[in-house]
């Protein structure tokens, strides 16, 4: 302890100014806010708990006219009330006052007792609320009782001729320590007030000025300079002496601290501290704190916290100091160790404060802050404090867990919950006891509800009633319910589903639990009634203050105002969630969460305030407030709770109205009665309120209401009204109370009531009443009789066996027996016989009732001969019965052996039966009974009596199956060889099944002999082999399996491989010749040395060469190349990778050591790049090798000859006229003239154009050519056609008709030429162009010579005929010469001339125009002709594109318009995804964009979907196709400025991470070394269980976990996945049922929908089943998930302890914790390790997949990060 010197608060110069007055009094208030110090002036000063003079008050004397003298009287003590408000004033002049300080310094100061004494007060202790203690000068202690008015002062103690010096009490006010002027010290008990006894007694050297009480000591000192500790019963236990050093002086005050683990003396200028020491129990002498100038001290006084020390002198000044043992700070609290045992404590954010003290005196070893800084707790060796820092509580209880695992709970605001092993321990802030402790695996406040002294009724505070319940989950579909006052159960509530959330209401009479599947339930704690409130609640709480419940359902807020009616409730539709329930100022509301707004949703005060006024008491007021509603439901049910409650508190006028209102009119009635039959009673005033209480009528009535009869009669005869307690009776039918009554008390009506009895019984018919009460009474004939008239013969053969004289009257016997036989009741038929005498009745009537043993007792007296028959049918009963112990007995006395001994095996009597059966002489009768026993016998390992019984029944068999599960073997083989019935083949079989038994149990050496005798040495190599003892497995195999030795090295060094002992596999790999496998192992995991030197001992030069390659490969290009030149294979890797096509890396590895090598790696790529028929890419390296022609080549061998001609231009000119020609032949087999002949004239090959013209007959088009091009051939040309026009020259013969029309046009009869022109028809003409001409020409004639009316005639008819034969722009012209346009527009559309028809109808008008349109859109559309559609009406075009499916063409024509292209995206996406075709859908995105707009994201969505739902969709190319258009959505959002919290953005995004994942994954997969990374981006891809489905995402989970051997994690997600399959087979439509403890504090969804069907096929469904069953018997696997540095969950991202958050790693999604990889774009971070993993496999096995994933990256995350390994 170490005292530090504050500044005085009263210096010494100025207590010099004011006199140089001593101090004569000083206390400190209890609650350390207050120090009164009073010095001789009288005056009493105040200062607050920093020591700052806060105010002063003029104190007064007993006689207030001598107040003016100041040699009046003396203050001589002061002493708080314990509640810090009033002040307690000793003064010299015989008075004590009490003064009102108040609570805060401002509250007028005011005395409010005084207590005259028999001399002057000498010292004064307030230890408790109700007592006040003082000492006097004449050696008195005298008791004041504070409770009440007019209260006098008691004397409890005298000591006569002596003064009391000074008192002190311990910190708890149970004990009182006195020194008196003689030297006694006096200890004493305080108990109940008024009540003090003397504890011990203590003689002391010197007077005990200074003295202190601590817990189990008292330390006096003087002026003898000495210090003495004393025990409690008076014995000194310790000295400390300090009168050998002079500078000492005597001492003249002590003050120990509350603790009383410090002790200080003060001296003249020193202050002497003593300190205990707990752990040695005793005193030592602490360090002497010296103080110039402070002279003598007058008064110490300990501020109750033990944090400072005041100390008055006797020259008046007043000082402070303060105390300290330690200190010690952190961020958060600060610690001040007063003692070893005392802490005070300061929260440094808050600035609050708190007084930690251990009641057992030990040392606090440790401080925590817990519950959001609101509570600590600390620890000591044997005991832990819990402290709550707000309201000051602290409780101590003895606690011994070193490991200190505990859990403490803080959310109760009453009690804390501490969880440690299983086991919970509530703790109740302020009280020293352990409120409960009870056994619970579930450790969630939110399934464990305690109520402690929460909303008690005025009748329970006045009556000091308490009120503690818990409630918690004994398993999770079970809830106990236990009174804590008593620790007994209430009730245990069992649930049919799994309970997440319960609480008590506040008084504990009521529970509400919500199941897994979102049902709430209502309990009644009494009662155990339940009652279902909803089906589907997410939030759910107690409304503060009441027994209303508020729960969101849904959409919906549901309010139960009264639960006596739970079918009724208030419903309110709302937007948002339900986070809590605020009542303050008068209202209440529930808090309602939208988006991030806060709404307010106010709750009917008035209906809240009912319940609230019944546990007050206040029944008047929830009358009224009833008054004021409306009837209802709820309302009648708020009537019937208040007339119950009503009628226990005797308020029956309310009552009669509940009763009223319920429609209750009997209980209306009977209280209306009982109200106006006490008004007349003598004694009862009906004016006064509550009269009726003063009736003991009305108390009988009330109790007799309540069905209390007992109650009820005895206040009746407590007012010796025997008469209405025997009417009550009467009224209530009870009859016999009432003739018992009436006995008791003598009454006269005893007769009547009799009477009046026997003639309700019969007349109702209750002939048994009747007949037992007359039995009763002593009238039996009477009562036989009306048994028998009731059907009660029994009771009738009873009575008469009871009396002699009746057995005699054989009639009534007969009778009686006649009945007995009737009813069947035969065994008392038969004690009636056998009483009158009738044996053989009797015995008849015995046997056939099966009453056996009142039968052989009867038969052994009066049939002996009927024993052994008896005793056999009574073992045949038995057996009958199944009660074949007992039947066995039976059957031996009956000398049937063969049943008895199968009734004791039956019965499990072996012993019995080994002793029936030896004595059976017909052995082979019971061959199977003695097999049995051999069985039993064996079970209790009694193997010879086994063997024998097995051999007695012909069953060896048996006893070679038995000594074989003994490990006997030489006796089985003793008896197989022995019988003949055994065969060799059940003898191998039966050693096969225990080699088995011997391999499950370690005797391997053992069972391999047992493999070996009979030949089975596969079986032994198998056992080996289960067992991984691989030296074994090749020792047999070796001796007996030469031929599969290879192969078993093999599976060896592969098993080695697993458990990484690569040294061992490469030995068995090259004992197996397989010197290449290991080298493959060596480079899977880099140890590229150990991989060279294999190949190098075992492969020769070229298979060192490969590992050189691969080592190359894997090493950054500057290395590689250092690397290759080591060895001198810098040519050959370079031609090494060119052959697998890795043209980077030989590039690189060209450019840094090898440059003369990159024309060949260029052209071997562009060769390569041919091959894959990748043209453009191949152009491009044949041109970085100079090779233009091979360029050129290639495009003309792939018949693409622009390209071949643009690469000719570019880069081969001298190629250029060669490509030229043959793309002209090409174009003139296409008959594509016009552009033949330019790329001939361009290729300056005119004569290779005529040449072809002359070869097709196209004379006119070679001449052409020939006058512009060639001049000089133009002869030649005219001699070759001349040849070819004499070969072909023939003769025309013109038609007669025609003939004779155009002679009759020259001879100008043109009417007659017209006609022989009509007369032209198909029929005889079969040229249509001539005909056409023929007729045209007669319209031509018609039109210029005939007249008009006969020119239209004939017009008329030549337009049909030449539409007939499809010349219809003709047959147009004729109508339009005829005004009949109409008929023309027809006639151009049935020719589909449509541009005509057009032009035609823009003439004609809009009318026209729209039908020609309309018509050519039915004609294109009817012919499929899309390209004309588009010129006519592009959206139809389009359309129809659609229908005919040409969506590819549909969408090429809309690109050009973006809201057109993404209305038939959309169709032709959700067209794909109906018919389920997700690549093809994807496809359409990847080519044409991903349009943000709300159709395309529903689309998105449901792409995303059908992926994810397709547990077959596993390419790489989709997935990477799926990421790609995830990544063009997101740019497309964040381009547009979207909303990163809507929810669009947020499924977008989690989509394109999905997708990512999905990729990587099966990338990953590809490659033996990234298989972890593919696990973890599987296990990464269950955050998003409910996009991807929940079944999917824990099956491939648990397959890529096992795949890796990660067999734990396996283990919980394959089980959770059959947990997931279970639910949807049944049915269920979420996974909430579920049990999810295994993710707790991940960020693993838990409720996540379920589909109807299930995805994962059935042969992989069991394969799953198989395995989590064989490794939930394996005690290897632990049902856990892998856990990081940060003891959480590896893949979880969120930390549900501190809320703090991880990137994701872009490769496997798992959190960044470690070393990371930054790239430009934020927040994208890689893992280091997992990256440089990629990196590695990346190189070293370069493929697309790895490529593309790197691609991506790129684009996604910014450049890739300067790396290098």
């Amino acid at each position: 302890m170490n005292l530090k010197y504050l500044t005085p608060l009263i210096t010494l110069q100025a207590s010099m100014q004011m006199g140089g007055e001593r101090v004569k009094a000083m206390a400190w208030s209890p609650n350390n806010q207050k120090l009164a110090v009073c010095r001789s002036d009288k005056v009493i000063q105040l200062f607050d708990e920093k020591g700052g003079p806060r105010d002063k008050f003029q104190t007064r004397g007993a006689d207030v006219k001598a107040t003016s003298s100041p040699q009046a009287y003396m203050v001589t003590s002061l002493a708080f009330s314990p509640d810090s408000i009033n002040l307690a004033v000793g003064q010299s002049d015989c008075i004590l006052f009490i003064y009102r300080i108040g609570e805060d310094f401002k509250m007028k100061k005011s005395i409010i007792n005084k207590f005259a004494q028999t001399s002057a007060v000498t010292t004064v202790a307030w230890p408790s609320d109700v007592e006040l203690i003082c000492g006097l000068s004449d050696g008195k202690i005298r008791h004041v009782n504070m409770v009440g008015k007019g209260q006098k002062p008691k004397t409890i103690y005298n000591v006569p001729d002596t003064a009391v010096l000074t008192m002190v009490t311990n910190s708890a006010g149970t004990e009182l320590a006195a020194s008196f002027l003689d030297g006694q010290i006096l200890l004493f008990g305080i108990g109940n007030p008024d009540q003090m006894s003397l504890k011990s007694k203590i003689r002391h050297t010197v007077p005990a000025v200074a003295l202190a009480l601590c817990p189990d000591s008292i330390l006096a000192g003087g002026s003898d300079m000495k210090i003495f500790v004393y025990e409690k019963l008076g014995k000194v236990r310790q000295q400390f002496d300090f009168s050998k050093d002079p500078s000492n002086c005597d001492f003249t005050c002590a003050a120990a601290t509350a603790t009383g683990q410090t002790v200080v003396f003060g001296c003249l200028n020193k202050l002497k501290i003593l300190q205990y020491q707990s752990r040695k129990k005793m005193w030592e002498e602490g360090r002497t704190k010296k103080v110039d100038n402070l002279y003598v001290p007058t008064a110490l006084q300990w501020r109750k916290d033990g944090t400072f020390l005041s100390v008055a002198t006797c020259v008046g000044s007043f000082h402070m100091f303060e105390a300290a043992y330690k200190r010690s700070k952190s961020d958060k609290v600060e610690l001040s160790y007063i003692t070893p045992s005392n802490v005070i404590l300061k929260v440094v954010e808050s600035g609050k404060t708190a007084n930690i003290r251990s009641k057992y005196g030990s040392e606090i070893s440790e401080v925590q802050l817990m519950g959001k800084d609101l509570f600590a707790v600390a620890r000591t060796v044997e005991t832990i404090i819990i402290c709550d820092i707000e309201r000051k509580l602290t409780s101590e209880i003895p606690w011994s867990d070193v490991e200190e695992k505990e859990r403490f709970y803080f959310e109760n605001q009453t009690v804390c919950m501490v969880f440690n092993g299983g086991e919970m321990t509530l703790i109740e802030y302020g009280k020293d006891d352990v409120l409960g402790t009870f056994r619970t695996e579930w450790i969630n406040p939110h399934v464990i509800s305690v109520r402690v002294n929460e909303r008690l009724s005025k009748k329970d505070l006045e009556s000091g009633v308490t009120n503690r319940k818990l409630a918690y989950l004994l398993d999770l579909k079970s809830i106990n319910v236990v009174d804590l006052e008593y620790n007994l159960p209430l009730a245990e509530v069992v649930h049919d589903s799994k309970v997440d959330w319960l609480e008590l209401n506040e008084t504990g009479t009521k529970l509400l639990y919500r199941d897994r599947r979102t049902r709430l339930v209502l309990v009644d704690v009494g009662t155990l009634n339940k009652h279902t409130l909803d089906q589907s609640c997410g939030f759910v709480s107690w409304v503060p203050g009441s027994d209303v419940v508020v729960a969101q359902s849904r959409k919906t807020l549901r309010i139960w105002y009264n639960l006596d009616t739970p079918e009724i409730s208030v419903d309110i539709e709302l937007r948002g969630v339900a986070t809590d329930i605020l009542k303050e100022k008068g209202r209440t509301v529930v808090l309602v969460r939208d988006g991030g707004v806060t709404q307010e949703i106010e709750l009917d005060q008035s209906r809240i305030e009912f319940t609230t006024a019944i546990d007050d008491g206040d029944l008047a007021r929830a009358a009224a407030f009833l008054d004021s509603c409306e009837q209802s439901p709820e309302v009648h049910g708020m009537w019937s709770k208040l007339a119950k409650v009503a009628v226990e508190a005797q308020e029956l006028k309310i009552a009669h109205k509940a009763y009223a209102a319920t429609g209750d009119v009997p209980r209306a009635k009977f209280i209306q009665n009982t109200i106006e039959m006490c008004k007349t009673e003598p004694g009862v005033n009906p004016n006064e309120k509550g009269f009726w209480k003063q009736s003991y009528e009305v108390q009988a009535r009330l109790h007799l209401m309540a069905g209390q009869i007992k109650d009820a009669e005895a206040i009746y005869l407590n007012q010796g009204d025997v008469d209405r307690a025997i009417k009550m009776y009467e009224t209530l039918q009870k009859w016999d109370d009432a003739i018992t009554l009436a006995k008791i008390k003598n009454h006269p009506r005893l007769t009547e009531l009799m009477d009046q009895f026997l003639d309700r019984l019969i007349s109702s018919g209750q002939y048994d009443v009747a007949a037992e009460f007359l039995e009763k009474h002593g009238h039996s004939q009477k009562s036989i009789a009306l048994y028998l008239d009731g059907g009660f013969p029994t009771r009738a053969a009873r009575v008469i066996m009871k009396h002699r004289a009746l057995q005699q009257d054989t009639d009534l016997v007969s009778q009686v027996c006649d009945s007995l036989l009737l009813g069947e009741f035969l065994e008392e038929a038969g004690e009636l016989y056998d009483s009158v005498g009738q044996k053989s009745r009797a015995l008849e009537c015995y046997r056939r009732g099966f009453f056996y043993d009142k039968a052989i007792k009867l038969a052994k007296h009066s049939f002996p001969n009927e024993v052994v028959s008896l005793e056999e049918e009574w073992g045949d009963h038995l057996v009958s019965c199944r009660q074949m112990d007992a039947a066995t007995n039976h059957y031996i006395e009956s000398g049937c052996l063969v049943k008895g001994l199968d009734a004791a095996l039956e019965s499990r009597q072996w012993k019995k039966a080994l002793h029936i059966i030896e004595a059976v002489e017909d052995v082979p009768a019971v061959s199977k009974q003695w097999v049995k026993l051999g069985e039993y016998f064996n079970s209790i390992d009694e193997l010879s009596q086994a063997e024998r019984c097995f051999i007695k029944g012909g069953n060896p068999k048996k006893a070679v199956e038995m000594y074989t599960e003994k490990d006997r073997w030489e006796d089985a083989h003793r008896i197989a060889t022995q019988s003949t019935g055994i065969s060799k083949q059940d003898l191998q079989r039966q050693y096969i099944d225990q080699a088995k038994i011997m391999q499950d149990q370690g005797r391997y050496l053992q069972a391999e002999k047992l493999y070996v005798a009979i030949g089975e040495v596969d079986m032994a190599i198998k056992m080996y082999a289960t067992n991984k003892m691989y030296d074994e497995v090749l020792r047999l195999i070796q001796a007996h399996r030469t031929e599969h030795l290879g192969q078993t090295l093999k599976h060896l060094a592969e098993i080695c491989i697993q458990e990484e002992n690569y040294k061992t596999a490469e030995n068995h790999y090259v004992k197996a010749g397989l010197w290449s496998d290991a080298v493959e192992m060596y480079v899977a995991r880099g140890l590229w040395e150990d991989a060279y030197r294999v190949a190098r001992n075992h492969g020769g030069v070229q298979a060192s060469k490969n590992v050189i390659f691969k080592w190359s490969a894997a090493l950054s290009p500057d290395t590689a190349v250092k690397l290759l030149n080591k060895f001198g294979y810098i040519y050959d890797c370079i031609d090494h990778h060119c052959l697998k096509g890795n043209f980077i890396v030989a590039e690189e590895i060209a450019e840094l050591g090898a440059r003369d090598k990159l024309v060949d790696i260029q052209f071997q790529w562009a060769q390569y790049c041919e091959e894959k028929r990748e043209y453009e890419e191949a152009k491009i390296h044949y041109v970085n090798a100079n090779m233009g022609k091979e360029a050129v080549d290639m495009y003309l061998r792939s018949h693409d000859l622009p390209k071949a001609m643009e690469t000719a231009e570019k880069y081969a000119p001298e190629e250029l006229q060669r490509v030229l020609l043959m793309h002209a032949e090409q174009l003139f087999g296409n008959k594509d003239f016009s552009n033949f002949e330019t790329i001939v004239i361009r290729a300056e090959k005119p004569e290779i154009a005529i040449e072809l013209y002359k070869r097709h007959n196209m004379w006119a088009e070679a001449f052409r050519v020939c006058k512009q091009y060639a001049p000089h051939l133009t002869n030649q040309l005219q001699e070759d056609f001349s040849v070819f026009d004499s070969r072909n020259e023939s003769a025309k013969e013109p038609e007669e008709l025609i003939e004779q029309a155009k002679q009759f046009e020259r001879q100008g009869e043109y009417r007659k030429a017209i006609e022989r022109y009509l007369q032209l028809t198909p029929q005889i003409m079969d040229n249509d162009i001539v005909l056409a001409k023929c007729w045209t020409r007669a319209a031509e004639l018609a039109a210029k010579f005939l007249l008009k009316e006969h020119a239209d005639y004939v017009l008329k008819s030549l337009a049909p005929m030449l539409s007939s034969i499809n010349r219809f722009a003709e047959a147009a012209s004729l109508y339009v010469q005829c005004g009949q346009y109409k008929e023309a527009i027809r006639a151009l559309i049935e020719g589909d001339l449509w541009d005509e028809a057009r032009r035609l109808a823009t003439e004609v008008g809009p009318k026209m125009e729209e039908y020609v349109k309309m018509k050519q859109t039915e004609s294109l559309k009817a012919s499929g002709q899309v390209e004309q559609l588009e010129g006519v009406n592009a959206h139809a075009a389009l359309e129809l594109m659609c229908e005919q499916g040409h969506w590819g063409k549909c969408l090429e024509r809309a690109k050009h318009n973006a809201d057109t292209l993404s209305k038939y995206m959309a169709k032709y996406v959700t067209h794909l995804i109906k018919a389920r075709s997700a690549r093809e859908a994807l496809k359409v995105y990847m080519d044409y964009g991903t349009p943000c707009n709300r159709e395309h994201f529903s689309l998105y969505r449901a792409l995303a979907m059908l992926m994810l739902t397709d547990i077959n969709m596993e390419d790489f190319e989709t997935w990477s196709e799926m990421r790609n258009m995830m990544f063009s959505v997101m740019n497309g959002l964040n381009s547009s400025g979207a909303d990163h919290r809507s929810n669009v953005y947020v499924q977008m995004d989690s989509f394109l991470w999905i997708s990512h994942y999905f990729t990587n994954k099966l990338a990953f997969q590809a490659s033996t070394s990234l298989e972890p990374l593919a696990a973890k981006a599987s296990v990464s891809l269950l955050r998003y269980c409910g996009l991807v489905p929940v079944e999917r995402a824990f099956y491939e989970a648990g397959i890529l976990c096992r795949k890796v051997k990660w067999d734990n994690m396996a283990f919980v997600f394959l089980n959770q996945y059959l947990d997931v399959r279970d639910a949807i087979e049944e049915g269920t439509q979420s996974t909430g049922g579920l049990d999810h403890s295994d993710f707790l504090n991940t960020d693993i969804p838990t409720e996540c929908d379920l589909p109807e069907q299930a995805m994962v096929p059935d042969e992989c469904h069991n394969e799953v089943k198989e395995w989590v069953l064989s490794a939930s018997m394996d005690a290897n696997i632990q049902p856990e998930l892998r856990q990081d540095e940060r003891t959480i969950f590896e893949g979880s991202l969120v930390s549900s302890a501190g809320g703090e958050k991880w990137e994701p790693c872009v490769l496997t999604g798992y959190p960044v914790t470690g070393t990371k990889v930054s790239f430009r774009t934020t927040n994208r971070f890689a893992d280091k390790e997992d990256w440089n993993r990629f990196v590695a496999v990346s190189r070293s096995e370069p493929n697309e997949q790895l490529a593309n994933i790197s691609e991506f990256l790129s684009a996604w995350c910014g450049s890739s990060p300067n790396y290098s390994l």
